[in-house]
């Protein structure tokens, strides 16, 4: 696949591809426990992803924790800190740091968040 035959926008004839190169392309990961993704990573597979994404000129990381079941620690005492998840074990710097390193190779980094639920739930 090029980059010219990357998916930028769907319409009313349905897929539109790019008319040119993006100016931004790169890896997305939803992470949440027992996903599969980043939530098992340690810094030695963060470098290697850093790596592969610098040598294909990926420019752009989004790190998406899902809120119930976090991939970061939080104060918030209704959220799911699973102790196993290694970002929270290391009371997020695992996240600062790789977040760092890909700033280092010129990668935009981005990170987002699902609310799965009511919050009101859990706030009195």
């Amino acid at each position: 696949m090029t980059r010219r035959s990357f998916v930028l926008a769907t319409g009313p004839a349905g897929l539109v591809p790019a008319a040119g190169p993006l100016s931004e392309h790169g890896f997305w990961d939803y992470t949440t426990p027992g996903a599969g993704g980043m939530e098992a990573f340690e810094k030695p597979d963060y470098l290697a992803l850093l790596d592969d994404m610098a040598a294909a000129r990926m420019n752009s990381l989004l790190i998406c924790p899902k809120w119930s079941t976090t991939g970061y620690q939080s104060r918030l005492p209704y959220l799911d800190q699973q102790p196993s998840n290694k970002v929270i074990r290391s009371g997020n710097e695992l996240l600062r740091w790789a977040l760092a390193e890909a700033a280092k190779r010129g990668i935009k980094t981005w990170l987002s968040a699902f609310v799965t639920g009511s919050i009101s739930d859990h706030i009195s």
